[in-house]
């Protein structure tokens, strides 16, 4: 019964828009939570992509707010690693998004 809380929070995070990730990405660079460089790359083309940037998604994105799923997640609210194993996360995701 106690399988709640880290799998099904990176389960969410497949259902997120490429405007959310974006945001969040770029807040999790920002926070030095994930590889500049790599993440830097995926942003350039997410950016590229029509309405990411304008969207209320990627402007909650862009405060830690992950929406995944029916939830949704504040990156603010995870202690220790857990923010950085959650931006890496959504790097890969936002990787598949492209």
């Amino acid at each position: 019964a106690g399988s709640k809380g880290k799998r099904s929070d990176a389960n969410g995070i497949i259902g997120m828009g490429a405007d959310n990730a974006a945001g969040v990405l770029g807040y999790c660079v920002k926070n030095r939570l994930v590889d500049a460089t790599s993440a830097n790359a995926v942003l350039d083309k997410l950016h590229k992509k029509p309405g990411v940037k304008g969207s209320g998604a990627f402007k909650s994105g862009e405060t830690g707010i992950i929406h995944a799923g029916k939830k949704d997640i504040s990156l603010d609210s995870l202690k220790g690693d857990a923010k950085g194993k959650m931006c890496s996360m959504v790097l890969k995701q936002s990787a598949s998004l492209l």
